[in-house]
């Protein structure tokens, strides 16, 4: 009954409210000689979001894991830590790592990332109508071992980087 009551106050303030916004706005990729990296993801949820959030409805930052877990089979993602604004992930074998055409050089590629797998799984739930998702970041900073960086804008699909650099 209790449940009840607090789903029904749910919709009715969703319904009242302007449309609100699941919005990632930065996701930095610290990619370390190995090819493991630290991912960390920073999001803006609104008070009405995090209501599902609350009463285990949905786990944005499960979809995001899923999604950066997705890219290869061969690697693994932890998640480090999660909160309302962001999440952290330690993902290994995140980078193919292999030694560079020029001798004594390691050359790494990451793999492409998608988020609308991930975004597509938000909207599907039965609240998504009420609220606008997305998924792509705002700014995307991938960073390698030797300081060298790329970043993208407002992508939902984050391109493969390749790389090479001396140790």
């Amino acid at each position: 009954m209790k449940r009840l009551l607090i789903l029904t106050l749910l919709i009715v303030a969703l319904l009242a409210a302007p449309t609100s916004a699941v919005t990632m706005n930065f996701m930095d990729i610290q990619v370390e000689e190995t090819g493991d990296a630290m991912v960390t993801i920073d999001y803006t949820l609104t008070f009405f979001e995090k209501i599902p959030v609350m009463l285990n409805m949905a786990n944005p930052s499960e979809e995001i894991r899923k999604a950066i877990d997705e890219n290869d089979p061969n690697n693994r993602v932890d998640l480090l830590s999660a909160d309302w604004e962001s999440v952290v992930l330690q993902v290994t074998n995140y980078a193919k790592t292999y030694e560079g055409q020029v001798p004594g050089t390691i050359t790494q590629m990451t793999p492409m990332t998608d988020f609308s797998k991930a975004e597509d799984t938000l909207n599907s739930y039965w609240f998504a109508p009420l609220i606008d998702i997305d998924l792509s970041p705002a700014l995307t900073k991938i960073m390698f071992a030797d300081g060298y960086s790329e970043q993208f804008d407002n992508q939902l699909i984050i391109p493969s980087v390749t790389h090479t650099f001396s140790p």
